[in-house]
């Protein structure tokens, strides 16, 4: 039971890792065209947004 226990850990962390490292090269790949800094926080969004959704 704690084997299966530790395998849940491990994968869910792996996951984890996986999901961060596609979600920055997702970020810092965005064509310039398509994305813009934030004029409030500086935070990436895209350049359709009307409302940054960090700031509000």
């Amino acid at each position: 039971m704690v084997e299966y226990m530790l395998l849940w850990i491990v994968c869910g962390i792996g996951a984890a890792a996986i999901a961060a490292r596609q979600k920055a090269e997702m970020i810092s790949t965005g064509s310039d065209e398509s994305i813009r800094k934030c004029p409030y926080c500086a935070e990436q969004i895209l350049k359709e947004a009307r409302v940054c959704k960090h700031c509000g």
